[in-house]
């Protein structure tokens, strides 16, 4: 077995033994973690907004500055929450229908709009 498996097959950190099995160690300070912390914050946004706050708030602490990319990804979930709002206020339904690539789709915000009851029709990969 590789040196961090442990005898039941999970992973087990040598550098922090008292870290359970099958959990990973990772700091807000390690720069090489701060992008891989950002984006699991962004993807939980959907079941625990706080946490994801929380997390995103302790890495701009840590000195971490969201990618160029990050900002685009906020600006369409800006766009839909408002038309959404626009399509019950028009229709009186907070159940829409929206026409979204498969990467929109899988996004965090688009999962959580699934989970609310919104219905999304998938249109394959965006051109």
């Amino acid at each position: 077995m590789g040196a961090h498996i442990n005898d039941n097959g999970e992973f087990q950190s040598d550098k922090y033994p008292t870290c359970p099995p099958g959990k990973v160690p990772l700091s807000v300070h390690d720069r090489t973690a701060q992008d891989l912390l950002w984006e699991y914050a962004e993807r939980r946004r959907a079941v625990d907004e706080e946490f994801s706050d929380d997390l995103a708030r302790a890495l701009g602490v840590a000195g971490f500055e969201p990618p160029d990319w990050f900002a685009q990804i906020e600006a369409v979930r800006s766009a839909l929450r408002e038309a959404i709002e626009l399509h019950v206020a028009r229709v009186g339904t907070d159940v829409p229908v929206l026409s979204l690539p498969d990467e929109l789709v899988a996004d965090a915000f688009m999962t959580s709009l699934l989970e609310r009851g919104h219905v999304v029709r998938r249109e394959g990969k965006a051109k």
